[in-house]
This record gives structure tokens, sequence and C-alpha cells, in this order.
């Protein structure tokens, strides 16, 4: 149907379909805020009616507090008032029924709150019969009944001041209704309490039942203010309280206190009459004069000790009158009297009185006691009928002023609320005639636009159709589609001039390609091929054409492979990848292969179109990178790379078959030092002869990688059991102790590895690994040429030798070493000859750090070539001012093989020359103490440092001497003067023979050599003596001094070491 219509036409029905949608939803958005207004006026009526009911319970709160005064004095007073009272209820009722907010709000309701209102209606126009009936019978009736009625009046018109709140769909407007309802609840409750203390007031009687229904009003509406303290809005809430607060309710307060006090005066005169009259006080006191039982004297006393317990309380209250202190005056004075009657009673019956005798001598009479009590139990009222019913009243006025201001608040809500539903109607009628106005003007506009330039395009495509190599000037218009029409429309004229150019150059493209191209027919027979095919396979198109391209398979690929091929093919019309294909002279070649179907409209295969380009040499380039990427050039080994994917593999299959895995990471000790001492070339050769060792190891499943500077790792991906893996890491330490041939040079080094084992040491790689390099730092920390299994602690071991590390570097940046002397003593003449300078660390946080500690760290990390400059400096700056101040003696200080290696690029020797130059020493005063260890990590080496410092006239003492492998040939090779025996011999010299002749064969290897012995750690008178007579030339040790800072050691030295040779006399 809309296919016979013009575009004209389509245009116009396409404008007014909108148009028609946004009347529809005008009219439905229209009818929303016309139902809106309607609730707002209907909230407003609701309004005026609820001011209207809120009033009504006010005047009635009113006729009911006259109405019980009224009653109260028995019709003698207030009958005026409350007549006109009862008119002002009457018109009130009459006013709310003939209300024309009523009406309206009526016709306004839905059925169901119409027939709810409506029985509302009737029961008020039944509850003002039924006032009327109230009001005749108001003195015939039971007070309480009369009184009640207004009570129920009242709470149904509260109900109906509820049934109001429903109506409002503003919550604000709700919340203030329920604020209302709450005000009046109150006010009603201080209404019946007005007319209870009133009737109280006067009927001049002060009864505790009265006082009850009192105390339970009171309750009821301080519960009902508390809950209108939580729940109301905050401007009602403070009215509330400012009216709470005002002297007014202060004074009604005040009452109220009164009126409890008297209560309670009340209740205790009441207690004292029960414990006076029968079965009490005077009924003890007559069965005793009467029958002489002890029991009842008992008794008496007893009810006299509570009388007067009573009369003490009464007393002690600060509510009572003039006249109740009289009363109680008189009967205390009365009880009194009664005790002394007792007493009398008691001592003539001891003599043996007859009653007879007794009566008349105790007889006692009641009237003023009973008077007394009479006095105490009715007190003044605390103010008059007329005083009360000013301040209530006053009270409630005020309340139903507070509510008249909430019932103004819900109106202005209404008011508000009526207002903006009108202003959103007026504003969405103009909105709504000016969005139509603006939609019809735009949609004439437009179409009127679009009509003439798609004629405009039509013409021109006719125009073509009749000349396809006409030219033309296409003008476009805008930048909307049809502008995109016009201009693709001009793009496609240009087109059709350049396709022949295109054409030519098409055929350019495939004569003059680098990439060989073949096209094949729907059965795969070849057409045509293009020079680079014949350059590359070595066919020319006369060999090839009509066979297929099978002719060049080299049959390296399987069935499946072409399979996936065709596959490929017939689903996306095309594939590409990497093949092998032979050329016509047989050579195997790879090649980069990319095919494409040609499909006609009916999806039928017309050609094949292949694109090829040989990618020999990029297959060979990409092996070479593969290799470098994956392998260490060096050792021919896999790099960390090739062994992290192998791990990733084998911990694959380890987790899917359920066997374990073990890692073995190994680093060479010392290797930085071999590296810069003998040269970095045969380090590197070094490398290679250790990566062949590891190779021979047995088991044929192992995998050996580089993957550090001096860092091997093994992967064993099965082993039996922890005795295999263990015999295994000692294959490997074993590899190790033999010597490695460097150029002809034999170069002994170990290994300190750890071993990590899957799962149990980490379930990954990362997890793995870390935890086994924990495990070789752990090796390493506990003295190297070991190894160690990884377990959890060591984790906290490296992590507190990290932080110790840290804690170190900073030390070193802020100086925070001292150094401390160690007197050395002549065994012969007890003199101090030389001190030894140690060094000491007080880290600002932790303490002192013990050596021990932190100097093998320093090694390892090179720290120790910084500290040991600065011991340098500072030992030599203390010994220059021992000189100066005329001490003379010597300093021996320590130096470790890293200092001696050259590491930094100065010589030791060097920078020991400038340092005794700079503090003016005489060389011959300074002694370096150095470890057997040194030498055997290189002996050319330090041999030639060591010479350099002999030749500088600075003497070599070998430190620990009998801890390492100490050989003659050492002591004879190096330019030795001084040995000194280690202190572990020293302290097992007196008990154990073996040590005690070790210590003396050291003594005779130094004394053959000509060299002079120091023993170290002497703390006991007896080993000074056994090692003096075994022929030691000096002693150091706790015995003769602990190690003291310069200042401290200074007055020793100045004193010669007096005390010292006294200590040994």
């Amino acid at each position: 149907m809309l296919s016979q219509l013009s575009l004209k036409r389509k245009l116009l029905l396409f404008a007014l379909v909108p148009v028609l949608v946004l009347s529809l939803l005008g009219c439905v958005r229209l009818f929303e805020l016309l139902h809106n207004y309607r609730l707002a006026s209907q909230s407003y009526h609701a309004v005026e009616v609820g001011r209207r009911l809120a009033d009504l319970i006010y005047e009635l709160q009113q006729e009911r507090g006259l109405s019980a005064a009224y009653i109260a004095c028995n019709g003698e007073c207030f009958a005026d008032s409350l007549q006109v009272q009862q008119q002002r209820v009457s018109a009130q009722i009459t006013a709310l029924q003939s209300s024309p907010h009523l009406l309206q709000l009526s016709r306004q309701l839905s059925p169901a709150a119409q027939h709810l209102l409506q029985t509302k209606l009737e029961a008020l126009r039944l509850g003002k019969q039924a006032l009327e009936n109230n009001r005749r019978e108001l003195l015939s009736r039971d007070e309480s009944a009369s009184l009640n009625f207004y009570s129920d009046f009242n709470y149904e018109l509260l109900l109906g001041i509820a049934n109001l709140q429903s109506l409002s769909s503003n919550v604000q407007q709700a919340r203030a209704y329920a604020d209302l309802a709450a005000l009046l609840r109150i006010q009603e409750l201080a209404v019946r309490e007005r007319g209870l203390i009133n009737g109280m007031l006067l009927k001049r009687q002060f009864d505790t039942d009265s006082y009850e229904r009192l105390l339970a009003l009171i309750t009821e509406q301080d519960q009902s203010i508390d809950l209108f303290r939580a729940s109301a809005i905050v401007e009602h809430k403070q009215r509330l309280e400012a009216m709470l607060q005002d002297s007014k309710s202060q004074a009604l307060n005040n009452v109220r206190e009164q009126l409890r006090q008297q209560d309670a005066i009340t209740r205790q005169a009441h207690k004292f009459a029960s414990l006076l009259g029968y079965g009490g006080l005077l009924h003890e006191f007559k069965n005793f004069l009467l029958r002489g039982d002890g029991q009842y004297q008992q008794g008496f006393n007893a009810k006299l000790e509570s009388l007067e317990q009573i009369l003490e309380k009464l007393k002690s209250s600060k509510a009572l009158s003039a006249n109740q202190q009289q009363a109680i005056a008189q009967i205390r004075d009365k009880l009194n009297e009664y005790r002394h009657k007792m007493q009398l009673i008691a001592a003539m019956q001891s003599r043996g009185a007859k009653v007879e005798e007794i009566d008349p001598l105790v007889q006692i009479s009641d009237d003023e006691m009973l008077d007394a009590l009479k006095a105490l139990s009715q007190p003044k009222p605390p103010v008059t009928p007329e005083v009360w019913w000013q301040l209530a009243s006053e009270r409630i006025r005020q309340m139903d002023a507070i509510a008249d201001s909430v019932s103004d608040d819900i109106l202005n809500l209404s008011n508000a609320q009526r207002g903006q539903s009108l202003r959103l109607i007026a504003l969405y009628l103009l909105s709504a005639a000016i969005t139509i106005g603006l939609l019809l003007f735009l949609g004439r506009a437009l179409s009127h636009n679009l009509l003439r330039r798609i004629y405009a395009i039509a013409n021109n495509m006719r125009l073509m159709t009749k000349d396809p190599n006409l030219d033309l000037d296409i003008k476009v218009e805008g930048k909307d589609e049809l502008a995109d029409m016009a201009k693709a429309l001009g793009q496609m004229l240009s087109e059709r001039q350049k396709s022949y150019q295109q054409l030519k150059q098409a055929a350019a493209v495939f004569d003059y390609s680098g990439e060989g191209i073949v096209i094949t027919d729907a059965d795969n027979r070849i057409e045509l091929v293009n020079p680079a095919f014949s350059r590359i396979t070595g066919y020319s198109l006369e060999e090839v054409k009509g066979k297929n391209p099978s002719i060049l398979n080299s049959y390296r690929h399987d069935k499946t492979f072409f399979s996936q091929m065709w596959d490929s093919l017939l689903t996306n019309n095309k594939w590409e990848g990497e093949i092998w294909n032979r050329r016509k002279d047989g050579e195997i070649y790879p090649e980069f292969l990319a095919i494409t179907l040609v499909r006609d409209d009916n999806n039928n295969i017309l050609k094949h179109i292949g694109l090829f380009v040989d990618i020999s040499h990029r297959k060979k380039y990409e092996q070479d990178i593969w290799y470098q990427a994956h392998f260490d050039i060096l050792t021919k080994l896999p790099n960390r790379k090739m062994f992290s994917e192998r791990l990733h593999h084998e911990l694959l299959q380890a987790h899917i078959h359920g066997h374990k895995l073990a890692i073995l990471l190994i680093d060479l000790d010392r290797f930085k030092y071999i590296n810069d001492v003998l040269g970095h070339k045969r380090g590197d050769l070094l490398l290679q002869q250790v990566a062949r060792r590891l190779e021979s190891l047995p088991d044929e499943q192992k995998f050996v990688a580089r993957i550090g500077g001096d860092e091997f790792a093994v992967i064993l991906p099965h082993y039996k059991n922890d005795a295999a893996l263990t015999a295994v890491a000692d294959r490997v330490k074993a590899l190790f102790g033999s010597s490695f041939d460097i150029d002809g040079q034999n170069t002994l080094i170990s290994v300190s590895f750890g071993i990590g084992v899957y799962p149990e040491d980490g379930d990954d790689i990362d997890a793995l690994t870390r935890n086994t390099e924990t495990a070789m730092y752990s090796a390493k920390d506990n003295g190297r040429d070991n190894y160690q299994y990884f377990t959890p602690s060591m984790n906290a071991s490296m992590l507190e030798r990290l932080q110790l590390e840290q804690r170190l570097r900073s030390a070193v940046l802020h100086q925070e070493f001292c150094l401390h002397y160690q007197p050395i003593v002549s065994m012969e003449t007890g003199q101090i000859t030389s001190v030894e300078a140690l060094l000491r660390w007080n880290d600002p946080e932790y303490g002192w750090v013990s050596p021990e500690k932190f100097i093998p760290i320093a090694e390892n990390n090179g720290l120790i070539e910084p500290i040991g400059e600065w011991v340098l400096e500072q030992a030599l700056k203390d010994l220059s001012q021992w000189h100066a101040e005329g001490i003379k003696l010597d300093m021996a200080i320590n130096v470790s093989s890293r200092q001696c290696i050259n590491v930094s690029g100065v010589s030791f020797d060097t920078l020991l020359a400038e340092a005794i130059k700079r503090h003016g020493i005489a060389p011959e005063r300074l002694h370096i103490e150095i470890t057997e260890s040194m030498l055997l990590d290189d002996s050319p080496h330090c041999l030639e440092v060591l010479n350099s410092i002999r030749q500088l006239g600075v003497a070599i003492h070998m430190d620990d001497f009998g801890t390492g492998f100490s050989s003659l040939s050492y002591l004879r090779k190096f330019p030795i003067s001084v040995i000194k025996i280690d202190k572990s011999f020293v302290d097992n010299a007196l008990v154990n023979e073996a040590d005690a002749s070790l210590v003396r064969a050291i003594v005779m290897m130094g004394k053959s050599l000509d060299l002079q012995l120091v023993a170290e750690g002497i703390e006991t008178r007896a080993q000074w003596i056994l090692l003096k007579s075994m022929g030691c030339d000096f002693g150091q040790g706790y015995l003769l001094s602990r190690p003291l800072s310069a200042k401290s050691l200074t007055p020793i030295l100045i004193q010669g070491g007096s005390f010292i040779r006294q200590l040994l006399a």
C-alpha cells in the first residue's frame, strides 16, 4: 500500500506519526497533572475540614472541663459559663456539618471514601443528639459516665482527623497530620487532668483513688509528649518545647508536685490509722490491761515503734502545713501518754493490782489524736479551684494555638501543592503547543528540501544511464545523507574514468609483483601465473597451464593439513599460512601462501587466487633469533627463559601425573673474585667447563641451564626418593672436587646450591624458584661449598639478612661505625707493645651489632671496601694522635681478601701508602692482619699485593692461624712476620692435650721460620703462664684488657700498662 504513495505523501505521513504520538503522550501527561491537581484540591478541602474538627475538639474539651466543675459543685457554680460554652460547641458542630469544604471533599472522593465520610457524618449527627441528652442529664447521671462521653466523642473526632491524613499524598503533609492528631491527643489528656484536679479542689477532699487516676493521666500525657518529641517535625516539636518550658507550665508542674507530696502524706496518715485502730496499738493496750499477757505488751511496743517511725517520716516532709505540723506534735504527745500508761499498767500488775483498780488510772481520751490524724490526712488544697482552672486552661489554650499553627502548616502545604499543580499544567500546555507547532513547521520545511534534492539526484542518474561516458559536475548541498549520495554519485563518475587506468595498473602489478600469483578455475586447474611464480618455482606458464597446483607438493605435509586447508577455504573463502613446496629442480622451500575463493552471486566457485612469497631467508633468520632468545651463547646451555618454559612444562606434567619434581639452583663461590683476578676471558672458559661437567650428570631426563652470570640450574623431573635426590646433590658437589684447567693453570672453585621440591616447596614457578634460591643463599651463609634443602624457616633468615644488609648500607652512609682497640702485651716485659683495631657498629635502633653478623655480609656485597677505607683512615688518625701525645706503640689493622683484589680500580697497597703518608705514620709502626683463607683464594695475586705492602715497610701478621689449611709452604711463600694463634686453641689448651700439642707445634713451626707468635683470647692467668712457657712472644685477651675506645684506652697507654704488669706479677 505504501509503495503506491508518492515520496511527498510518505514524508507527510512520516511527519504526522510523531505528532500523533507526542499528542497522545501529552494527553496522558496532562491527565496525570489534572489528577495531581484534583488530589491537591482534595487535600486542601480535607485540611479545611480538619481545622474545623480541631476547633470542635477544643470547644468540646472546654465544655467537658466546665461540666466537670459544674458537677463537682453540684450545679452551684459555672452554670452560666457552661451554657455559653455549650452554645459555642453546638455552633461548631453546625458549622462543620454545613461546611462547603465538606461538600467539595465529598464530591472529590472515591465511592469507598465517600461511604466512609457519610458514615462519619452520620456518627457526628448521632453524637450531637447524644451530646444534647448528656447535657440534660448532667447532674442526674453518674459523673464518670457524663465526662467519659466527652472523651469518647473527642476520640471519634480524632479518628476523623487520622482518616483525613490518608487522603494526602504528600509525605510532609501526612507527617503534619500525624503531629496534629498527637497534639490534640495531648490536649485531650490535659483537659481531663484539668477536670480531675478541679473536681478534687472543689470537693476539698483529697483521696488516694483520685490521685491514682490523676497519676495515670499525667503518665499517659508524658508518654504522648515523648512520642511527639520522637516523631514530630522539628518546627512543631520546638513549639511544644517552648510551651512546656514557660513559667505557666512550671507553675502547673509545681501544683502537680504539691499534690504528689500531699498524696504521700495522706498515705502515711492512712497507714498510721491502720496501725492505731483495730488490731493496732489501742487493741494491744486494752488486751494487756484486761489479760496482762506479755505478748500484748510486746505487740504494743512494736506498734508504737512503727507509729513513731511514720511520724518521723511525716515530719521530714517539706510539704507540711502549720496545721499538719501541729497535728503531728499532738499525735506524738498522745503516743507518749500511751507509753507512760502502758508502763504504769505493767508496774501495777506486777504488784498484783486488779483490773478494776488499774482501769480508772489509765483512762486516755483519743479524740484529740483522731482529730489531729484527720487534719493530717485532709490537708489544705495547694491552690484554689479558680487558680488551677486558670493555669490549666491557659496551658490547654497554648496547646490549641500550637494545633492551629500545625493546621496552618498543613493548609500552606496544600496551597503550595495546588499552586504547583496549576503551574505545571499551564507550563505543560504551553510547551505542548510550541512543540507541535515546531514539528509541523520543521516537517514541512524538511520535506520540501528533501524532495527538491532527491529529484535533482534522480535526474542526474537518468542522464548517466543514457550516456555512460558523460562527465557531469554534480552540485553537493549540505552535509547530510543526501549530500553523501550526491557526493557518491560524483565519485562514481570519477571512478568510471579511472577504471581503465586501474585495469592497466593491475596488469602491471600482476606482471611485476615480487609475490608469486597463480589463478585457477573452478576445478582448480591453473589458468594464469605471473613472472614471479616462474622465478620462484622454476615453472613457466606453458609448463603448468591446465595442471593442478599439486605439482608443487613437497610431501612434507600430511592429509590432515590439506584437509584443514580446504575446510577453511570452503567455510571462510580464504586460507593463509606457511607451507613447504618443491621447485622444478627438486629443492624444497618454505613459502607463505594466501588463497582466496571467488564466487558468483549464487555462491558457486569461479576462481581460486593464490599469492605466495618465498620465506627461506626469513625462516633461517627466525631460527637464529629463537636460538639466541632461548640459549646461552657462551655455554650453549638453555638460558633463564628456556629454563622457565621447561620448568612450567614439567610442573604441569608433575601436576597431571602426580609425581614430584626437584630443581637445583647452583651458584659458583667467589666467581666474581676469580673473574676480576684472572680476567673475563679465563672466567668465560671456567663457565664453559662448569657447563660441561653439569651436563655429564648421569640422569638422562635432567635439564641443565645457565640462568645468570655465575648461576646454573638443574631440573630433575623424575626422581625415585629423597635418597636418590641426595645422591644427585652429592654428585653435583663432587663434580667440583677437582680443579679446572684454565689455560694451563689449575683453578679450584666450590659451589653452593639450594634444592627445592615440588609441590612441598612451591606449586608454581615463582614460589618454587624463590624458595630454592633462598636455600642457595642459606648454603652460602653456612660457609659456602655445601647444599641446603629448602625449609620454611629460611625465609625468615633471608628476610633478617636482607634487613641487616639494608641497615648496613645506611650505616656506611651515615658513618655509624667506631673503632675499639685491644692491647697486645709482651709476655717477656709485660709492656703494651701494640693494639689491634677492631670494628664496632652501634645501630641507632638495634644497638651494638656483632661483627660476626655484619662483616660476612659486607664482604659479600662489596661494602667491606668503603668500610675498610674508613677503618684505615680512622685507625691511622688515632695512632697519629697517640704518637703526638708521646705514646709509642704499633697498631694492627685487619684487611679482607676483597680489599686486596683491586675491585674498585685502586690497589690496596697504593691506598695504604697514601694513608701512611697523609697521617705521618712510620710504616714499621703499622701491621696488616690477614687470614689463611685470603692466601688460598688466589696465591699469585695475593703474593703480589702482600709483597707490595711489605716493601712499604709494613709488617704482615697471619690472623687465626690453625683454623684453615695451615701449611709451611704458605708461611715460606708469603712475607709473613707474625702468626697469631686462634682463640679456639687457647681456650682448650689447659684441658685438652690435643689442643695443647697443636699450640706447641704452631709455636715450634713459627720459631723454625723465625716468626713471632701472638696468642689470642687469653682469659685466665693459667693460660698466660702456659703459653708463656711454650714460647709465645705476645699475648692478647680479656685477662689483659677488653677492646676499648681510643678515649678510654689512652689513660692505660699513658701509664704504660703498669696495672697489667701488676696483674701478671
